[in-house]
C-alpha cells in the first residue's frame, strides 16, 4: 500500500499547497475507474490544518481503515459532488466506514447559491459533472484542496450575504435542510448565521416576506406546504431562470402562432431555452419552471387561464386489433 500523511510543518514549506480553512472538516476526492467503477486512488485533506492522507495503490480497504482511525473527530465530510459520487463509492468499498456517518457538505450543491451569476466558479471546470479546474489529471489530493478553496469562497459569499440579505440566507438555511435537519449544511449555515436552524413558522414568514410583491402568494403558500419536495428548487430559482423561461414561452407562442395562447409542458418550455441560461437539473427543473411562471404571473407578464391534463391508457383491455375493431 502506498499511503502517506503530510504534516502541517511540511505543508508550510510547499507554496503550491492550499492551507486549511480552519474548519473541522475532511475534504475527500476519489479517482474511480471508468470501466471497473473501482476506487484506484483517493486523498483526504483536513480543513483545520491542511494535513493530508493520500492513497495511490495497494490495499484499498486497509487504507480506508487507516484513514478512518487517524482522521479524528470531524464535523462533516466535504467534497465536490460528494453526495452523488464520492460517498456512494466509499460505501460500496467499505460499508462500515465511520466517516460515512458524518454529515456531508457538497460544494457542487452550494455553488448556485453562493455564485448565482456564475454557478461554475473560477475553479469549477464542468459544473454538472462535478469536475474541478486543475492543471493535471488524476490528482485527488489537488482536487480535495481545490474543493476546500471553493468552499472557503462559498463561506465568504454567504457571510457577505448575511450582512446584505439576512432574510435570504435564513430562507436558504431552512429550504436546503428540510429533508435532513442533521445535514452538514445545517452546521454550515449555523456557523454563518450564528443562529440555530429557523423554525417552520419563522421560515414561512420570512419566505412570504421575500415573495411579497414579486411572486404569486397562493402558489408560494402551496409550494411551502409541500416544501419537503420543493426545498432545493425553491432555493435555486433565480432571476436569470425567470427571464429564460419568459423568453422560451415567447418563442413557443411565435412558433405555434397561438395569438398569445401557449399550451405547453415544462419540458416543452425548456426545449425552447437554447441560450443555456437556465441551468439544467433533472431533479429540480419542473418545480423551477413552475415557480418561475408563478413569478411571471404575479408580474402580469402572463396569465395562466387553465391547466389541462391528458389521460393515457396504462394497459389495453383488448387482446388483439380485430377485437378492438369489433368494439369500434
Amino acid at each position: 500500500m502506498n499511503a502517506r500523511r503530510i504534516e502541517p510543518a511540511q505543508l508550510a514549506s510547499e507554496s503550491t499547497k492550499t492551507p486549511g480553512n480552519g474548519l473541522l472538516c475532511l475534504s475527500i476526492d476519489l479517482e474511480v475507474g471508468v470501466q471497473d467503477q473501482r476506487i484506484h486512488s483517493f486523498a483526504a485533506v483536513r480543513g483545520d490544518n491542511g494535513a493530508s492522507f493520500v492513497f495511490q495503490n495497494g490495499n484499498l480497504r486497509d487504507a480506508l481503515k487507516k484513514l478512518d482511525a487517524s482522521s479524528g473527530p470531524m464535523a462533516f465530510l466535504l467534497g465536490h459532488n460528494i453526495i452523488a459520487f464520492d460517498a456512494p463509492h466509499l460505501a460500496a468499498a467499505q460499508p462500515d466506514l465511520r466517516l460515512l456517518k458524518l454529515p456531508l457538505v457538497d460544494t457542487l450543491q452550494l455553488n448556485p447559491l453562493a455564485f448565482p451569476h456564475n454557478s461554475y466558479h473560477h475553479l469549477v471546470k464542468h459544473y454538472k459533472d462535478g469536475q474541478l479546474r486543475r492543471g493535471s489529471l488524476n490528482d485527488p489530493e489537488l482536487d480535495a484542496r481545490l474543493a476546500l478553496e471553493v468552499f472557503s469562497d462559498q463561506l465568504r459569499a454567504f457571510e457577505e450575504l448575511q450582512h446584505s440579505a439576512p432574510d435570504l440566507l435564513l430562507a436558504w438555511h431552512w429550504l436546503t435542510t428540510i429533508a435532513d435537519v442533521k445535514s452538514g449544511l445545517n452546521a454550515v449555515f449555523m456557523r454563518v448565521r450564528r443562529c440555530l436552524r429557523p423554525t417552520d413558522t419563522q421560515a414561512h414568514a420570512t419566505i412570504q416576506r421575500l415573495l411579497s410583491g414579486q411572486a404569486c402568494q397562493t402558489h408560494g403558500r402551496a409550494l411551502l406546504t409541500d416544501s419537503r419536495q420543493h426545498g432545493w428548487p425553491l432555493a435555486y430559482v433565480s432571476r436569470q431562470d425567470i427571464q429564460a423561461i419568459l423568453k422560451s414561452i415567447r418563442r413557443l407562442e411565435r412558433k405555434k402562432q397561438g395569438d398569445g395562447e401557449v399550451i405547453a409542458t415544462s419540458g416543452e418550455i425548456l426545449s425552447e431555452e437554447t441560450d443555456g441560461t437556465f441551468e439544467r437539473d433533472s431533479a429540480t427543473d419542473d418545480t423551477r419552471v413552475r415557480t418561475a411562471i408563478a413569478w411571471l404571473e404575479e408580474a402580469t407578464l402572463l396569465t395562466r387561464e387553465e391547466n389541462r391534463a391528458q389521460v393515457f391508457l396504462s394497459s389495453l383491455r383488448v387482446s388483439s386489433l380485430a377485437e378492438a375493431e369489433k368494439i369500434g
